[in-house]
């Protein structure tokens, strides 16, 4: 199943063949989302600065300055800076590791961390990219001047953490959010849609295999591979066991049904 790409996404398209002879397209986040972004991560990573000035500053009016809260209170500027640097830190690590390779801002713009390959972020690659977005900061004069310009050299525009931690930033379309709001869930469930049990009996062991595949790793993947993926598999499934092929809007609905059907017929009995 083709994708449609208008020809500047077309110039940013990736092709990654997997080890079971599957081709996944991506499309390369640019520059200007990935600043935009960045600037929305920063804004946030700014309200917690804030909160947690904030709350410094009161810890520091009311405690004594004798004794043990005096004490405490010459850590606490200290205790604040390793604080901060948690913030600045642990805020995209922690953030690409729960929400799947998406901080808050990368989620807003629809892009998505990948390690080459088209696989998961795992928390070695997210911690390496994030530890040299330093470098990316040179000069402090023009903040993230050096990250800019890799970004802007590079083929598939990396930047020095993507180059050391073996990573891309894809861009899923359309965004997830213009997606909800224009169709609601992403899978639409067909219950109505069953296989009769000659047609399940054409699926090969290989078949099966690949439909589980699929479902496990499909929300780790970028919306329009998931897409792709989905017409693909549920085309080729279609001819198998001799059944109507989904519109070119439903393929993942369609193999919903497919697996329902499949697992119903196999459960074993209690």
């Amino acid at each position: 199943m083709a994708v449609p790409l208008d020809q500047a996404e077309l110039d940013r398209t990736v092709t990654i063949v997997t080890p079971d002879c599957s081709a996944l397209h991506f499309v390369l986040a640019g520059p200007a989302s990935r600043f935009a972004a960045l600037l929305v991560d920063s804004l946030l990573q700014a309200l917690l600065l804030g909160l947690l000035g904030g709350l410094l500053w009161l810890a520091t009016g009311r405690l004594p300055a004798s004794g043990f809260a005096g004490w405490l209170r010459g850590w606490l500027w200290p205790l604040a800076l390793g604080a901060g640097w948690l913030v600045l830190w642990a805020y995209p690590v922690l953030g690409e590791l729960v929400g799947a390779g998406q901080t808050p801002g990368k989620r807003l713009l629809g892009l998505r961390v990948l390690r080459d390959g088209g696989y998961p972020l795992t928390w070695t690659a997210s911690s390496l990219r994030n530890i040299l977005r330093l470098a990316d900061l040179l000069p402090l004069l023009t903040p993230y001047l050096c990250g800019a310009m890799l970004v802007l050299l590079d083929s598939r525009h990396r930047r020095l953490g993507d180059l050391v931690a073996g990573t891309l930033v894809v861009r899923e379309l359309p965004t997830p959010w213009v997606e909800g709001l224009l169709a609601g869930s992403r899978v639409r469930a067909t219950p109505t849609l069953r296989f009769a049990a000659a047609q399940l009996q054409r699926l090969q062991p290989a078949d099966v295999e690949s439909l589980s595949r699929f479902r496990q790793r499909r929300e780790s993947l970028p919306w329009t591979v998931r897409t792709a993926l989905a017409g693909r598999l549920a085309g080729a499934l279609a001819s198998r066991v001799g059944a109507l092929a989904p519109t070119a809007h439903e393929p993942e609905a369609w193999l919903e049904a497919l697996w329902d059907s499949w697992t119903s017929r196999h459960r074993t009995p209690e």
